[in-house]
């Protein structure tokens, strides 16, 4: 592996000038291509002899890039990605780098046959605050976890759903064992305008996910309920209330979370370690998968009933 690594970039330009601003301060990387469409934009100006293309083929083909960071739309992500990985290059995924579970274990088996890192990094994953609470969760702070509560405020449904899930299951280290769903549609018939979620662990822990593009406020909420205190993040914020009436709120320090997990691929692309990501990715498809399925049955899915056979296939929130 050359030293830094060469790295290209493609979709959304907006999203891949965040990429490559953050890309631009590490000397472990060499951004060499961005690939994107420039019209009704204007994005900065490419900087340290970075070239510019609408064709992903010539990433592909250049021989100095070790590694593609994928910045595309849901429905894109893992055609994109398979055709890197299909070109031996190391694939960095910003968001769930696919739609259902059984493309991202498609992804997985690629990856490890080809010997190259798969990387998949959500919004959440390097969040202080997120990593603060979850370290509450594991020190035992918050006494016994009853259940856990979140509320997502956004423009469209579908993505962050899965944003949330990755979430709940980052936070809770655990995977439900029954999933219930229910949708509302207020402005469109065809479209989910709120989204409710309710996952039940055998722990006895549920979680309560909601997702709303009605509410006008944007911005998250989640909190974790325990026996000895709450612990409530909103928009970034940390507060711990405890029940004898104190709040605490820990210092939670800023950080770049686009740079962090820019540097965490570039850490797994030289020990070929994406593993873990590439796992929890799947685990948050498989219960997208069962939101799916309650969401048809207008109820819940009992995770110990055999699952249908997967599916390649790219699917949305039904009616979205």
């Amino acid at each position: 592996m050359r030293t830094p690594v060469s790295v290209g970039v493609v979709g959304d330009l907006p999203r891949a000038a965040a990429l490559v601003d953050a890309l631009e301060h590490l000397p472990q990387a060499e951004v060499r291509w961005v690939c994107g469409d420039r019209r009704g934009s204007e994005p900065s100006p490419l900087r340290r002899g970075i070239r510019h293309t609408s064709a992903f083929r010539d990433l592909l083909d250049d021989e100095r890039v070790d590694a593609v960071m994928i910045v595309a739309t849901p429905s894109a992500r893992s055609e994109l990605a398979v055709s890197a990985l299909d070109a031996d290059k190391h694939v960095y995924v910003a968001g769930v780098p696919a739609q259902t579970a059984a493309q991202a274990e498609h992804l997985m088996r690629s990856a490890r046959r080809r010997g190259r890192c798969f990387y998949s990094d959500d919004s959440r994953r390097f969040d202080p605050a997120a990593g603060k609470l979850a370290d509450l969760i594991r020190s035992g702070e918050l006494g016994e976890v009853l259940y856990v509560h979140t509320e997502r405020r956004v423009a469209a449904v579908e993505e962050a759903v899965a944003e949330e899930l990755a979430l709940v299951l980052r936070l809770l280290r655990d995977e439900p064992i029954s999933v219930a769903a229910w949708r509302e549609s207020y402005v469109d018939s065809a479209a989910a305008d709120l989204l409710d979620i309710r996952l039940t662990f055998a722990t006895g822990i549920v979680a309560r996910l909601s997702v709303t593009a009605l509410d006008a406020r944007s911005g998250s909420t989640y909190e974790v309920v325990g026996t000895a205190a709450t612990a409530v993040v909103e928009d970034g914020a940390l507060a711990v209330h405890s029940k004898d009436g104190s709040i605490l709120c820990p210092c939670v320090p800023a950080a770049d979370a686009v740079r962090r997990g820019c540097e965490s691929f570039l850490a797994a692309v030289r020990s070929l370690d994406g593993a873990s990501q590439d796992g929890e990715a799947v685990m948050v498809l498989e219960v997208l998968d069962h939101v799916h399925r309650a969401l048809k049955r207008g109820g819940s899915v009992d995770l110990a009933q055999p699952k249908p056979e997967p599916e390649l296939r790219v699917v949305g929130l039904p009616g979205a």
